[in-house]
């Protein structure tokens, strides 16, 4: 799938593709990066997608259940899912294009992009934020020891 990526980006010379990087490094790149791309095919819970929101990254996902969980509508692009995992789906090539299309949407929109920046950042900020998370985390535990 890389390798037909890369085809998509031969006219885009700003488009890099870096592989695995060091924790230690993942900052300097979310401070530099105009959009992100998630393109999976079944996610839980994305630490990436969250690091994105936090950063305010412009993101285009598939519409798989966790990043649909953890993004919105007014946050990222989504896109459908590569193959059949019980969600709207297309073959391969489709998906490329689809992600293509994705990239391109955002590159062409400013509007777009700063809109993504706000909403993915406010929606972190009020559902994945480390005082939230413990907010819910003692309400859950709260609710739980009150039962007994």
């Amino acid at each position: 799938m890389k390798i037909k990526l890369q085809k998509v980006n031969r006219n885009q010379k700003n488009i890099i593709f870096l592989g695995n990087i060091p924790k230690s490094e993942l900052t300097n790149y979310y401070q530099i990066a105009d959009i992100g791309v998630i393109p999976s095919v079944f996610e839980q819970c994305s630490y990436v997608a969250l690091e994105m929101m936090y950063y305010k990254v412009p993101v285009v996902t598939t519409n798989t259940s966790g990043l649909q969980e953890i993004l919105s509508m007014e946050s990222a692009l989504f896109i459908p899912a590569a193959k059949n995992y019980g969600y709207e789906s297309v073959d391969n090539h489709e998906f490329i294009e689809n992600i293509e299309f994705g990239i391109k949407t955002l590159i062409k929109s400013s509007k777009l992009r700063k809109k993504f920046k706000k909403n993915s950042f406010n929606r972190w900020e009020n559902h994945f934020s480390i005082e939230e998370m413990g907010r819910k985390t003692y309400l859950a535990y709260r609710t739980i020891y009150v039962k007994r």
